[in-house]
């Protein structure tokens, strides 16, 4: 038989955090890919994941890396090799300086293909990490009463629909303090009120 210590003790979650802690990673993740369009314009090339992962690690370095064996003058300065190239990579420079640190401080997202995104075990870290969770046997117990309520109007939900469940309008959501109008508290326990179902 199952118990409530058996139950899962989460009562929800933080979705105002969730939502701008998943933001967040997506600004820095939105910021890396930003870089690597910025490379793919430069050069003109098919990136890969190989390339990519370099980028990660070197960040400007990859640039002047990437350039110099193509220097016309070897034992000049990279700014005269790039006047003579007739190209201008400081903007690239600049995008690419913080792509290092800002990977490796990182979480939730990886490298999926050429680019980064939010991966699915991101996703479920971040909701873990805002659980709502029940903490003592009162809570644990009212959270099990919850659970069972909302199985007895999932199972009706032409009477929960009446009730004002199951619609995101905010006049019928206030309707669901009627629940409390079917029902009258008598010397037995709750009990059907019939003027209260008459309303309905």
């Amino acid at each position: 038989m199952e118990t409530a210590e058996m139950e899962s003790p989460v009562m929800g979650h933080e979705h105002n955090s969730i939502i701008m802690v998943t933001n967040q990673v997506r600004k820095r993740v939105d910021e890396i890919n930003g870089a690597f369009e910025a490379v793919d314009e430069f050069f003109g090339e098919k990136p890969t994941v190989a390339q990519r992962k370099e980028i990660l690690k070197k960040g400007a370095d990859y640039v002047s890396d990437k350039l110099r064996p193509k220097f016309p003058f070897p034992n000049a300065t990279e700014e005269f090799n790039y006047e003579a190239m007739g190209i201008d990579p400081k903007g690239l420079i600049n995008k690419l300086y913080y792509v290092p640190d800002r990977y490796r401080t990182l979480q939730y997202a990886e490298l999926d293909g050429i680019w980064m995104d939010i991966s699915e075990k991101g996703k479920q870290e971040i909701k873990s990490k805002y659980e709502i969770i029940a903490n003592t046997e009162s809570q644990v117990e009212t959270l099990k009463f919850a659970r069972e309520l909302s199985e007895l109007l999932n199972r009706n939900k032409a009477i929960a629909g009446k009730l004002g469940f199951h619609s995101h309008n905010s006049e019928a959501r206030h309707r669901t303090i009627d629940i409390l109008k079917v029902v009258n508290v008598t010397s037995e326990g709750f009990r059907p009120s019939a003027k209260g179902i008459k309303n309905f």
